[in-house]
């Protein structure tokens, strides 16, 4: 588990998906994963809905977007 501050490399592994049940409080098998800067959240990571995970280009497209923005400031 990595803590705050700390770099990873690139194809790190950053997690593992739990079973359902109680390692996931009864959710689906999900990963967290966000990005902040500072005290601003850059990427949320978690949605609540299978649906909204199933094209993950939107994620990569979130990423893409925060790096961008945060190079502009």
């Amino acid at each position: 588990m990595r803590t705050i501050g700390e770099s990873v490399a690139k194809s790190e592994q950053l997690g593992v998906l739990g079973e359902e049940g109680q390692e996931t409080d009864g959710e689906r098998e999900h990963l967290h994963f966000a990005m902040y800067e500072g005290e601003d959240v850059r990427l949320k990571g978690y949605e609540t809905s299978k649906e909204t995970v199933e094209d993950w280009s939107l994620i990569q497209n979130s990423i893409l977007l925060s790096l961008k923005e945060s190079s502009r400031a």
